[in-house]
């Protein structure tokens, strides 16, 4: 009778619960309460399996054994259900709180499946169990202390493992610029600002937020501080050191506090240039010509993209605005004959 009404209440619980808050199933849609009812290896129910078939045993099993040993089942599923409770929160995310001092975002719990299954089990099972034998519900002692602190081991050492907690370098918020291709962006560092290798750390990590690997931006300035709320907010005021980052080539400069509009300000880019020459162009003139005549006046000596399209990753600005002038131009040519002369003519 008491296996028959573990198998009647612990396997059915945990998906009532699931649905009744609301999660998807394991696959990301749907609801969980039929895949978590469902025991094979495609469906949410196969999760359940193990701690429903090793709670199911101790039930089984622990009305026969001793009062000491069934003190130390009881300590198992003390610990079981510790180490549920834990995978239920998302203690990478409260770790990376804790360690930088910032506010956790969003809810500290999550919808995770193996959490939820073995801290449902656990609690069933103890509760079957709570008259099983007489003597000590739970003795003190240092067997029953490592079985209760060991399985929260696993949900603790995943946590430290893929927390983000005591990375030097985190990505906040970003912003565009003022100007088009102009890019702000905040950074999260833990590191001292002041130390002697940090501005060779800060620009091997910005590396991969470099304008030449990205079409959308010519010039970057990377505002660091030491807050990771105000990264995450976008406050530049509690910037501590800035970095500014080129596509064309000018070397990287670096700023106290929040020095984004100095560097950006100061520095025209190449979609800037372009801008200004499309606006110098005649009012009337179609919007075709003025568009090639504008790219033509300052694409002279710019690389473009090769015929095989491979840039090897390089996303500039000029290759993009100046690619492809010489069929602008036959197009031109044959849809405005009379501009023939300013088509050609130097730029």
């Amino acid at each position: 009778m008491r296996l028959f009404l573990w198998i009647l209440i612990a396997w059915p619980l945990p998906a009532l619960v699931a649905g009744a808050l609301g999660w998807s199933s394991i696959w990301g849609s749907g609801s969980a309460l039929g895949d978590y009812l469902i025991p094979i290896p495609v469906a949410g129910g196969a999760l359940h399996v193990p701690s429903f078939v090793l709670c199911g045993l101790v039930v089984w099993n622990m009305p026969s054994r001793s009062a000491r040993a069934a003190g130390r089942l009881r300590a198992l599923l003390i610990g079981a259900a510790l180490a549920g409770l834990l995978w239920l929160l998302k203690l990478d995310d409260i770790l990376l709180a804790l360690q930088t001092n910032s506010t956790l975002s969003g809810s500290p719990w999550q919808q995770n499946p193996l959490g939820l299954f073995v801290l449902s089990d656990a609690l069933i099972a103890l509760l079957f169990t709570a008259g099983a034998s007489a003597g000590p519900w739970l003795r003190l002692e240092l067997a029953s202390a490592l079985l209760v602190l060991l399985p929260a081991v696993l949900p603790l050492g995943m946590a430290f493992k893929f927390s983000r907690a005591g990375e030097p370098f985190m990505l906040g918020d970003s912003r565009q610029g003022k100007e088009r291709g102009d890019e702000i962006v905040m950074a999260f560092t833990s590191l001292d600002v002041n130390a002697p290798d940090f501005r060779t750390r800060a620009e091997a990590w910005s590396a991969f937020q470099h304008p030449r690997l990205s079409i959308n931006s010519d010039d970057v300035a990377i505002l660091f501080t030491r807050n990771l709320d105000a990264a995450r907010r976008f406050e530049t005021s509690k910037a501590v050191m800035t970095l500014c980052l080129f596509e064309d080539g000018t070397p990287p400069q670096w700023m106290p506090g929040s020095g984004a509009d100095e560097c950006l300000d100061n520095h025209v880019s190449f979609s800037e240039k372009f801008a200004r020459s499309y606006a110098a162009r005649p009012a009337g003139e179609a919007l075709d010509l003025k568009d090639y005549m504008a790219r033509k006046a300052v694409c002279a000596g710019v690389a473009t993209i090769p015929p095989s399209g491979d840039t090897g990753g390089i996303e500039l600005s000029g290759m993009r605005i100046c690619s492809r002038l010489p069929e602008a131009r036959e197009k031109l040519l044959l849809k405005y004959p009379e501009a023939a002369a300013g088509l050609d003519a130097p730029p």
